[in-house]
């Protein structure tokens, strides 16, 4: 009798662990399920981003290389612009060089004698008779 009770027991107890590990598996396939669902949902994720980052990539290159050409028309620009500027400071010397010869020029034209007509010379030219002057 006391083995009948044993197995008895031993089968109650096999019994309510077998139903604690069917529980315990049941769990473990709801946990495996969600978990596989996120990690494929993690993988789609990932090769969306995967595309993303390469498309990125591409324009970060376009991008480099529209910034090289700008840069290049701006120093050559600029280049130019210097050029135009040397030239007009130039220009602008030679123009207060000349201004300056100019007024030496006008300073010594008026500083030389200037021939005065006599009166009588405006006074015969008037009447057309010939003098001297004439």
């Amino acid at each position: 009798k006391q083995w009948y009770q044993r197995r008895v027991r031993a089968t109650k107890q096999f019994e309510e662990s077998a139903a604690v590990m069917s529980k315990e598996l049941g769990s473990i396939k709801k946990e495996h399920s969600v978990l596989l669902g996120a990690h494929q949902n993690a993988e789609k994720k990932l090769s969306k981003l995967s595309v993303k980052n390469k498309q990125l990539k591409e324009n970060e290159k376009k991008m480099t290389k529209s910034l090289k050409l700008a840069e290049a028309h701006i120093i050559k620009t600029a280049e130019e612009l210097y050029a135009v500027v040397q030239s007009k400071n130039g220009l602008l010397r030679e123009r207060t060089v000349m201004a300056k010869e100019i007024e030496l020029l006008q300073t010594q034209l008026c500083d030389t004698p200037q021939y005065i007509p006599r009166m009588e010379h405006v006074q015969a030219e008037k009447e057309n008779v010939p003098t001297q002057y004439s």
